[in-house]
């Protein structure tokens, strides 16, 4: 008889235990809650004990301040209130509080992203939240420093349709299924991450992910399986389920993506919370090594191959996020071949709140901001680095090294005159390269002008994560009569203009 308990929830409790987490078993010892109410999901003493230790010298006002701010958080709905919690998790709030020198504003933080063993990292399964109607008590959630981030539902790989059922309950929990009020959105407003795991197989999504976006996580870069299998003390052979509580909830992984990897777009029926793929955490982490290498052994730059569909724009924005806070006022100069491209990256980047990015307006306008470094975010056309009517070739602009070009499209933008020109102007820049559709000879000459793939994403791939669906399709012959005219006739008719070695050029194609 299926057991989920003993296949998959305690299980999953030993590996967070072996990830450094605080775990309690629900069914293995009798917990104290701490709280005043269920309908409350924070665990307010945790919550107290850390920013007191983060903030040592805010005082006892100040502090109870911080602590209900946090809890507090008024929004027109729950993702609402989900994104402002965010924000001061990630770009901290501010009290002002007398010093000897007078009063003054001081920033204070939920968390240390910095040192990760400074925070309290809490898991206990069959966790109470009572919602209007309703009590749910998710398998296992998951608290840093009493807040609580990830939401996992487990299930028996033995039943019938253990990812349906898991994801069922998800949805549940938010209140997102028709009919009445069954869920408690306030466990919500803080999430990070919600999982759906049945021990051979996991999905992760966040807040109102839809069910058919849940992903698998399928690399725990940088740690092969075997170092997984090591890490878990497991008996040769790693299922999805710890390669996905390792991905998402090692502690010093979990801050990272909190922190860089989290974005928020706005569209016309309101924000979506959208966080990373396993592609893209991936590829960024490489590209940073790479970056990290640049002048040794690795060449100023080089190419993320990731099919259609994937998210190379995220992919992009993610990275732009973890130079932002990396490098010291880096620019960024984000390049495509198209208006449209270039319209949708830049929107792209407003719509998620990265922090202000500008178009080149003109090939003036280019030169000057790339002359005079600001550490901005630019977007531009390829079309903007052509050399002036009085100029025999492209002047240089800047050779500082802390200038990180983009470029998507990157097979179609980066072979010519124009990419040549940006060299010119930018030769101490570090260049990555976005591909979705490299072609034998574009991939040669991407490679040579960016440098060695530094991470691929195949169609296969992504086929087998659902991200792509593939299309079927039944090749039939036209059934075409050509009446008064042969094809030989009709194409003499239509190029009788071209000389007899045009006709035999375009024949050829």
């Amino acid at each position: 008889m299926p057991d989920e308990y003993a296949e998959s929830e305690r299980p999953a409790l030993e590996a967070l235990q072996r990830l450094g987490w605080e775990v309690v078993d629900q069914q293995q010892t009798t917990w104290a809650d701490p709280r005043e109410t269920e309908s409350s999901p924070v665990l307010e003493p945790r919550l107290y004990d850390a920013v007191e230790r983060l903030n040592p010298w805010l005082n006892e006002n100040n502090l109870n301040k911080v602590v209900n701010e946090i809890q507090q958080v008024a929004g027109t709905s729950t993702m609402d209130e989900n994104e402002q919690i965010h924000e001061k998790l990630v770009r901290h709030i501010s009290v002002e509080q007398e010093s000897e020198h007078g009063k003054k504003h001081q920033t204070v933080q939920y968390i240390d992203y910095e040192n990760p063993e400074n925070n309290d990292f809490f898991a206990i399964n069959q966790f109470r939240v009572a919602g209007p109607v309703e009590v749910i008590k998710p398998d296992i959630v998951l608290f840093v420093n009493g807040i609580p981030m990830g939401v996992v539902e487990c299930k028996s790989p033995q039943i019938p349709e253990p990812r349906s059922e898991a994801l069922d309950q998800l949805t549940r929990y938010q209140n997102e299924r028709d009919g009445e009020s069954e869920g408690a959105e306030e466990l919500f407003r803080y999430n990070q991450f919600s999982v759906a795991t049945w021990m051979e197989g996991a999905v992760m999504g966040t807040y109102r992910t839809p069910k058919d976006q849940y992903k698998p996580w399928r690399d725990a870069y940088p740690l092969e399986d075997d170092e997984l299998i090591d890490l878990f003390d497991l008996d040769g052979y790693l299922p999805d389920q710890y390669r996905m509580l390792y991905a998402l909830f090692e502690p010093e992984r979990l801050l990272d993506q909190l922190r860089h990897f989290t974005v928020f777009e706005e569209k016309q029926s309101g924000s979506i919370k959208m966080v990373a793929r396993y592609q893209q955490y991936r590829a960024v982490q490489k590209a940073l090594e790479r970056i990290d290498k640049r002048g040794r052994d690795e060449a100023q730059g080089g190419v993320v191959w990731h099919t259609q569909g994937s998210g190379k724009s995220l992919t992009m924005l993610f990275l732009a996020l973890k130079l932002r806070r990396l490098k010291d006022d880096p620019t960024l100069v984000l390049v495509t071949d198209r208006r449209a491209l270039n319209d949708q990256i830049h929107a792209t980047f407003e719509r998620c709140g990265f922090p202000n990015p500008k178009k080149a307006d003109s090939i003036e306008d280019l030169r000057d901001r790339l002359k005079y470094d600001a550490g901005e975010t630019l977007t531009t056309l390829i079309h903007k680095f052509q050399t002036t009517d009085d100029e025999d070739e492209f002047p240089v602009l800047s050779r500082k090294e802390n200038i990180y070009a983009m470029a998507d499209e990157a097979h179609r933008t980066q072979d010519k005159e124009l990419a040549n020109n940006m060299r010119t102007a930018l030769p101490n820049a570090f260049y990555v390269g976005f591909t979705g559709t490299p072609i034998e000879k574009d991939e040669r000459n991407t490679r040579r002008t960016f440098g060695n793939y530094i991470d691929t994403y195949t169609i296969d791939q992504s086929l087998e994560d659902g991200a792509t669906v593939e299309i079927l399709y039944q090749g039939r012959l036209a059934d075409i009569h050509l009446e008064g005219e042969t094809l030989d006739r009709l194409f003499d008719r239509i190029f009788s203009d071209k000389t007899d070695e045009e006709k035999a050029e375009i024949q050829k194609r």
